[in-house]
């Protein structure tokens, strides 16, 4: 028995070994300059990992404000905040830069090894299991992403993991908590993307399980899976629900997808990077999901094999293939999908052909070993393991070199811009015409372009600078001015232009310490955005909005008020977080702790 779990051991670690260098081999010319920003969405995202680092880092602080655009917006609470991942660690280490970039490896090889473990939970060979994983982590439609910067993309590599555990709650619920802390996670570490898309293939995927099974128990242990993945991210989600609420959010997405845009996206290895993509809305890089010939056909021969086994897998995938439509379907269920309040500013359809290639990647693997089971039972039986190995080998060799396939590999993008293209000094969005510019001519054919509005929001973090606009999805209304506009007053002035009395402002990020002197008192108002998370310690009274801005009214004398972004929101999400482990403990190990009680009561009682 110690020598089977020492094996087990062993070939696990050897596995996981072998997924971090196919993690390596692709992402490989990405470490040729990593200290280079990348291009598109990377600068963006520095600053969403670069504003937490900052406050934990020079001023001992817990992330709460980002004072650097739109005059102030919420960091605690931000969708794109990753400050609660495992990974930041990496980013505080590193810096954010080169830190982010570094948490690609772990997170792309724990993705495989997480889809082989569900390829083995299904009863998947361990050869087509690993077909499986490679199809799942080496795919066009996360490497795309990776490398124009969508961080908040990244977990969705865990996807696997959370589905594993829904198929054990079914049988024993107490699994859902390990399905839902793994969801939480994938918000809690900057990914409203994965969180939301997930949730819905839950729901998704236990309608046809029910369905399968003659049984409720699936949508049973999805439903208390979502409860206590909403639990679990209280302490960070209640402070996103609270920010929906002032925040400007982004337009509905009307777009569709043509299916020669589809076919094009799954089968070229090729498709160049390009921010315009014919008369498709968005960049290329949201249209490439390279999966290749061979997947596709083995999830064909795995559908039409193992009907009975495969068809909830094959259903769902199928209906996220057409929601991954948009409003070229019949039936556009990516409106569907995004109604419920706070998700239309969720965009581009095509992003749920992910939920497609997972089942491609599970169902293929059922093909392979379809094919391994016939030649089994032929003349040729000594060729069934050799034959699963060279195709299984085929297709990771396929995907790897489609990272390659191309003038500048895919990866050498996410390190391609020197810091210095940039100077950041602009404090008004770049012109209409000057939203794409192009890389430097070392590209070769391979186009690819960076937005001087996520440099210029990078730059000017780095810089202490403060932006009156910015580059995100939701923010605050913005009412705070910036140096350059006509009727700034500073960074703290009396409400009353003609109140007598002196200023003087020292700040963190979410503290700003004013020195107020005056003979009458009065209305000192703080050029920041107001959010109801703003307190304020030593005035007359609790934080007020003044046009817009966070105030405060001072007696007369001389003081020091301090403004603090300390939403309560905050509070009762750890609390409601912290009630949720609880109920989760006492599900998990509480079953446990009374059965070995009942086993020792029975002892005694002989």
């Amino acid at each position: 028995m110690a020598l089977m779990s020492k094996n087990r051991f062993f070939g696990g670690a050897a596995l996981a070994l072998l997924f971090v260098a196919l993690s390596l081999a692709v992402t490989a010319p990405m470490f040729e300059n990593i200290g280079r920003w990348g291009v598109h969405d990377w600068p963006q995202f520095y600053s969403y990992y670069g504003v937490p680092r900052r406050a934990v880092a020079d001023f001992q602080e817990l992330p709460g404000w980002n004072p650097h655009y739109y005059g102030g917006n919420i960091q605690w609470g931000h969708p794109d905040d990753p400050t609660l991942s495992p990974l930041f660690l990496l980013v505080l280490i590193f810096g954010e830069v080169v830190g982010s970039k570094l948490a690609i490896i772990p997170t792309l090889a724990g993705g495989m090894f997480c889809m082989w473990l569900l390829a083995r939970e299904l009863s998947i060979s361990r050869v087509s299991a690993f077909l499986a994983a490679v199809v799942w982590g080496l795919n066009g439609w996360h490497a795309y992403h990776f490398v124009v910067g969508h961080m908040d993309h990244l977990t969705f590599l865990f996807q696997p993991l959370a589905v594993l555990f829904l198929l054990r709650a079914r049988e024993r619920i107490g699994w859902s908590v390990a399905a839902g802390a793994v969801i939480a996670a994938m918000y809690l570490s900057g990914g409203p993307y994965p969180f939301v898309f997930t949730s819905i293939l839950f729901v998704v995927l236990s309608l046809f399980l029910c369905g399968a099974e003659n049984s409720v128990r699936p949508l049973k242990a999805a439903a208390v899976s979502l409860a206590f993945a909403a639990g679990f991210a209280m302490c960070k989600l209640l402070a996103t629900l609270e920010f929906m609420l002032y925040a400007v959010g982004s337009e509905p997405d009307f777009s569709g997808t043509p299916l020669p845009v589809v076919w094009r996206a799954l089968f070229d290895s090729a498709a160049p990077l390009r921010a315009k993509y014919g008369q498709m809305p968005w960049g290329q890089w949201e249209y490439a999901a390279f999966i290749g010939y061979l997947p596709a056909a083995l999830f064909l021969l795995g559908a039409v094999a193992r009907p009975r086994k495969v068809w909830p897998w094959v259903a769902a995938g199928a209906l996220f293939f057409v929601a991954s439509l948009g409003s070229v379907s019949p039936v556009n269920f990516f409106m569907l999908f995004t109604a419920p309040p706070g998700l239309s500013g969720m965009h581009v359809p095509f992003r749920f052909i992910v939920h497609l290639i997972f089942a491609v990647a599970l169902v293929g693997a059922v093909g392979l070993d379809f094919i391994r089971e016939r030649l089994s039972v032929t003349r040729v039986k000594a060729l069934a393991l050799p034959l699963a190995v060279v195709l299984a080998g085929v297709v990771a060799g396929r995907l790897v070199w489609m990272h390659y396939n191309r003038p500048v590999p895919l990866y050498r993008l996410a390190s391609f811009i020197p810091t210095e293209i940039f100077d950041g000094s602009a404090q008004t969005p770049p012109e209409e015409g000057e939203t794409e510019k192009p890389l430097p001519r070392s590209a070769g054919p391979y186009v690819a372009v960076t937005y001087p509005q996520t440099l210029i929001v990078y730059r000017s973090f780095l810089q202490g600078k403060r932006l009156g606009w910015g580059y995100d999805a939701a923010y605050l209304p913005r009412a705070a001015l910036s140096p350059e506009d006509e009727n700034y007053r500073g960074e703290a002035f009396f409400l009353d232009p003609q109140t007598d009395g002196v200023l003087k402002l020292s700040a963190t990020l979410s503290r700003y310490h004013v020195e107020v002197s005056s003979d009458t008192g009065g209305i000192v108002v703080l050029n920041q955005n107001y959010h109801p998370g703003w307190r304020v310690e030593g005035a007359a009274g609790d934080a007020m909005r003044v046009g817009g801005l966070v105030a405060a009214e001072v007696p007369a004398g001389s003081r020091e008020i301090v403004f603090v972004y300390a939403p309560r929101s905050r509070v009762v999400g750890a609390l409601l977080t912290l009630a949720t482990i609880l109920v989760a403990l006492w599900m998990t190990l509480g079953k446990r702790v009374r059965a070995r009680r009942e086993r020792g009561m029975a002892r005694v009682s002989r």
